[in-house]
């Protein structure tokens, strides 16, 4: 392992909270299990690649058609071939503390400027924020009715003609209601992306 691969992995791993005591061996026994090369290469633009060493994916000569296994969550990335090159341009979102958020005055903004929107399915949105509405009128509002209407809402919106225009005041009302939502409404901010 190179000297710069052996620090992306340790950055990696310290990040993850691994004491650097147990870094080398686990760097170590994921090579030998996986069968990886790890490359780092540094400088403006720095880039972290892991490859299989050899052609172990499966006996195909067109590398477009080879499988590559289960690829679970979001953000993945698949690129078959011999030396392609990818980018990856990857936002993160920074939520606020969700006790600090004024819920009524997001959702009652977000309505506003959803109105605005050029779309033949404003009526569907402007349904879907009416059970935002209703639901945060309880004294319990159930976050997952309040998640999935706001998700049907944005559906919609990104439909609109004028969505591009709205986009950052929309992210930043949809990022608040995110936030208070709960982590697994995160994802409803990957309409940004």
């Amino acid at each position: 392992m190179t000297d710069h691969s052996s620090q992306a992995i340790r950055g990696i791993l310290a990040s993850a909270g691994l004491p650097e005591n147990e870094v080398c061996s686990v760097i170590e026994k994921i090579q030998k299990l996986l069968e990886l090369k790890v490359y780092f290469e540094k400088g403006s633009n720095p880039q972290f690649f892991i490859t299989l060493k050899g052609d172990t994916m499966n006996e195909s000569t067109d590398k477009s058609k080879r499988s590559v296994g289960n690829v679970v969550g979001n953000r993945n990335l698949i690129q078959a071939g011999d030396e392609n090159i990818g980018e990856i341009n990857q936002q993160s979102t920074s939520f606020p503390y969700p006790a600090g958020v004024d819920i009524n005055a997001v959702f009652r903004s977000l309505g506003e400027l959803l109105q605005t929107l050029e779309t033949p399915e404003k009526n569907k949105i402007v349904n879907a924020m009416k059970d935002i509405d209703d639901e945060l009128s309880r004294r319990e509002p159930d976050k997952e009715e309040i998640g999935g209407a706001l998700q049907r809402a944005l559906k919609y919106a990104k439909k609109a003609a004028n969505f591009a225009e709205n986009l950052d005041e929309l992210k930043t009302h949809v990022v608040n209601a995110a936030a208070w939502l709960g982590e697994r409404w995160h994802e409803l901010t990957n309409i940004f992306s």
